[in-house]
């Protein structure tokens, strides 16, 4: 209907200009001096209109044809869209040969995503952005410190350990400019007392880093809200603008792929490990000697919570302390609902703000390792640990080789007829074991370890000098009752308490 009434139209159009040229020549009396180029636009645009609701393609070649003789000739609105879709057709086909150029890239031939890839692949995976992002760090609403990512961990190494659930006043005390943004922070409250709550606050801050130098940044602070619209706390994302970029880069690689190696390692560690006996009975072996009385035991790098599970069924109180995200989601759902569990995301390096002498026992399986100051996180738990109180750990060392392990965990899990269904998982299990033997796990000898603790204040009373497979050595060790007490600032028990994360929240 619509097409017929197109044709219609268009044959309507080139009729009224054949008569309007008829009409022009029989006034003009046949002489081409009286035609002027008002007589000749009046009879083509109605032409080519008419031609192009017939035929589209004949009336854009004529219009083409035309311009040249006649510049002043307007352009059909199809025409100028074909005209843009040329241009940006171009464009592409430029793109186009770059991509090609440039040769195999990863990914580059796949096919487009499927329309719900956001809702479906990233939405769930989108929380761990910003702790492998530009530094940033994290306020509850009142503005306490509660958490930061890796590249703020790095910058503000020296001060970090300080932060932790005090108020922001506290950060900015160690600013350069402290003065202008203590005067900015005064300005932002006098607009919340006002009643203006900001939703986003920026300004520039400048601070010097033992390992960076002076490092200025722009500052961009955005709420954070739950789905009902309540305020949860803050984001402070630090934008980097001057830094000793060469050695932060370098720094910032390395500290990214032992957390990411750590995040990937976590599932397939519970899935292969928890098929493995002799894991189960490491476990058991280190927190022997934690007392069937102790009242409250800290689990220092509690990982995905198998420690955590096999205190609290011997009936314990336990903090469980650990500082990877995707660690944590896993201990979430393994205690469950329990109201003997407490959580704290922290480093074991970065105990300053717990208690003096809170726990009765402390325990790390496969952790000291990885610390990059085994004495200084040794001293931290002397200090939090009661008079007598106990610590035990395990830990690999510099004659640590793990193919044996490696392959007894392959061997049980072919035994058990369960190979296949745990092969790639074992292969992750694997494939990370060997990073951590090449880089970090050979690091410091058994006799390092035991001067470690010797010289953080406790006495040994149990040295295994090889267990799980050869892989690990092991240490049970007591509080020395005559060492003196640590005298660093620290919260209350009962401060400390109501602002560490409970898991059921």
């Amino acid at each position: 209907m619509i097409t017929t009434m197109k044709r219609i139209a268009g044959i309507l159009l080139i009729l009224a200009a054949i008569l309007f040229m008829v009409v022009i020549t029989l006034h003009s009396k046949g002489d081409p001096q009286n035609i002027n180029l008002w007589h000749l636009l009046f009879f083509l645009v109605p032409l080519l209109a008419g031609i192009y609701l017939i035929e589209p393609e004949s009336a854009i070649g004529l219009s083409k044809i035309l311009q040249k003789w006649i510049p002043g000739l307007p352009k059909t609105e199809a025409q100028q869209e074909k005209g843009e879709n040329a241009s940006l057709s171009a464009e592409d086909t430029e793109v186009q040969r770059l991509v090609e150029e440039e040769g195999e890239i990863l990914g580059v031939n796949e096919p487009p995503p499927s329309p719900d890839e956001w809702y479906t692949k990233l939405r769930p995976v989108l929380h761990e952005a910003s702790y492998y992002t530009v530094p940033t760090y994290y306020l509850d609403p009142s503005l306490r410190v509660i958490d930061w990512n890796i590249a703020f961990e790095l910058v503000f190494s020296r001060i970090v350990g300080q932060l932790r659930y005090r108020h922001v006043a506290w950060f900015i005390a160690r600013l350069d400019n402290r003065d202008e943004v203590f005067e900015h922070a005064r300005d932002f409250t006098e607009r919340v007392h006002q009643g203006e709550l900001p939703l986003a606050d920026v300004e520039p801050l400048r601070y010097e880093s033992e390992k960076y130098g002076t490092v200025s940044f722009v500052k961009v602070a955005t709420q954070l809200h739950d789905g009902e619209g309540r305020l949860h706390g803050w984001a402070v994302a630090l934008f980097i603008d001057k830094i000793d970029w060469g050695t932060f880069e370098r720094h910032l690689l390395r500290a990214l792929r032992e957390d990411k190696l750590w995040s990937v390692y976590a599932a397939s560690y519970d899935r292969v490990l928890l098929q493995f006996p002799p894991y189960l009975q490491l476990i058991r072996d280190v927190i022997s000697v934690v007392p069937g009385e102790a009242r409250l035991v800290a689990d220092l790098g509690a990982g995905t919570g198998n420690v955590t599970w096999e205190l609290l069924d011997r009936r314990h109180r336990v903090t469980a302390i650990e500082n990877n995200p995707m660690m944590l989601d896993r201990l979430r759902v393994k205690v469950g609902d329990s109201e003997n569990v407490t959580v704290m995301k922290a480093s074991v390096e970065h105990l300053d703000r717990v208690s003096d002498e809170k726990f009765d026992a402390a325990v790390m399986v496969n952790v000291l390792y990885a610390v990059e100051d085994p004495l200084r996180c040794l001293r931290g738990i002397h200090r939090i640990l009661k008079p007598n109180g106990v610590l035990a750990f395990s830990t690999t060392h510099s004659d640590t080789r793990l193919d044996p392990l490696l392959e007894s965990i392959r061997s049980k899990l072919e035994e058990d007829g369960k190979l296949d269904e745990f092969a790639r998982d074992y292969e992750n299990v694997r494939a990370a074991n060997k990073e951590i033997e090449k880089t970090i796990a050979g690091r410091r000898s058994r006799d390092d370890y035991r001067d470690y603790v010797r010289s953080a204040g406790f006495e040994i009373i149990r040295d295994e000098a090889s267990t799980y497979v050869d892989a690990v050595m092991m240490i049970h060790a007591r509080k020395k009752p005559d060492a003196s007490s640590s005298t660093s600032i620290s919260f209350s028990e009962q401060e400390l308490d109501p602002i560490a994360t409970t898991i059921q929240e």
